[in-house]
């Protein structure tokens, strides 16, 4: 979260941090699947993963990208209470699972922090959905943010939450990236400088930093851009292979599963994925489920952008070629394949 803004989310009016709890808090256990936290990089399906889980009736979800300055450790301190509280709230003292409601949980996070959260916990809770029934409650939150992500489970051990990371093929992440943000118009070899990481952005109306989108592009400019090499250099890192290592190693393989953005569409894969954080998916509506996610514009590949028109063919396969590595790479540590990617069908 912009520093500038801080103030009025993760710390007291005056901009100070907020005095922090008892490691009480720390000591607390949690049920299994009681927190089930997104990862991922943007573009990658993650809105449409958390509507999809968000619309369970089982579900209390904080709303998407709610995340901690990423370099303010008394923010993600704060966050990380934050969250291992709400996970806490999840049951009754008795072991019966609770409906947990936003404006209860606001009130019951200033009556457990005290009157100087009162900014904070509503800062927190605001956009929550409701979620929680007789059968079991779960908290969804999806920071996306790895490195947060990452960081929660050194500040709040006790949490133990499932991890999902949603992994996209590399031409369709691109060409996703290059027409939903805006970079520098002129590199240094005449393309765009950055675009691919989202690190360049504009300030809107209200000041608030935020990517500017659907400027007009096409494809032969993005073919351009491609065989210009201003893309990602590293493939590896481009597509989060580090980020899914570092995932598996602080929360344990047996508590993340990676999957690709593609199988978000296919009900046997999406079956897999609500049974391993323990949810049934016979409770969220063929509707939703067949969502159309933000990246994948109103027809997969096709965007306001670029008029509707499709990446080209030639595009697709140099990128492929650049990528085969990583995509080697992906299929050989963690199991998720490209076979367009690996050589094995055609590219188009």
């Amino acid at each position: 979260m912009p520093s500038n803004r801080s103030s009025t989310r993760l710390r007291r009016p005056d901009g100070s941090p907020v005095h922090r709890p008892s490691n009480r808090l720390l000591r607390r256990r949690h049920p299994d699947t009681s927190l089930v936290l997104i990862a991922g990089r943007a573009r990658c399906g993650t809105s449409h993963l958390h509507r999809v889980l968000q619309s369970h009736p089982d579900v209390f979800s904080l709303r998407k990208e709610l995340c901690p300055a990423g370099a303010d450790e008394d923010e993600t301190a704060t966050f990380a209470d934050l969250l291992q509280f709400t996970a806490g709230q999840v049951q009754n003292d008795d072991g019966t699972w609770r409906h947990l409601d936003p404006e209860a949980m606001q009130a019951d996070c200033v009556m457990e922090f005290g009157p100087s959260w009162i900014d904070v916990c509503s800062y927190f809770y605001s956009g929550a959905g409701p979620g929680g029934s007789e059968r079991r409650a779960t908290v969804l939150q999806s920071c996306i943010q790895t490195d947060t992500v990452n960081a929660l489970h050194g500040m709040a051990p006790a949490l133990a939450p499932k991890v999902l990371y949603l992994q996209r093929d590399p031409a369709d992440l691109l060409w996703s990236m290059y027409n939903l943000w805006e970079g520098k118009t002129h590199g240094k070899s005449g393309g765009m400088v950055d675009w691919w990481n989202g690190s360049t952005m504009r300030q809107n109306r209200y000041n608030h930093t935020s990517p500017a989108r659907y400027n007009h592009k096409s494809p032969e400019q993005f073919h351009g851009i491609v065989m210009s090499r201003d893309g990602p250099s590293d493939w590896s890192e481009f597509m989060g292979l580090h980020e899914m290592k570092r995932l598996r190693d602080t929360f344990g393989e047996e508590n993340v599963r990676l999957f690709r953005s593609e199988d978000l569409r296919s009900p046997p894969q999406l079956e897999l994925l609500f049974r391993f954080v323990g949810l049934d998916i016979g409770l969220v509506s063929p509707e939703v489920q067949d969502g159309v996610t933000n990246s994948q514009g109103l027809q997969r590949g096709m965007y306001e952008a670029s008029n509707y028109r499709p990446m080209l063919c030639t595009t697709r396969e140099l990128i492929y070629s650049d990528a085969r590595r990583a995509c080697f790479e992906l299929q050989a540590r963690f199991g998720l394949r490209y076979p367009a990617c690996l050589g094995e069908v055609s590219a188009c």
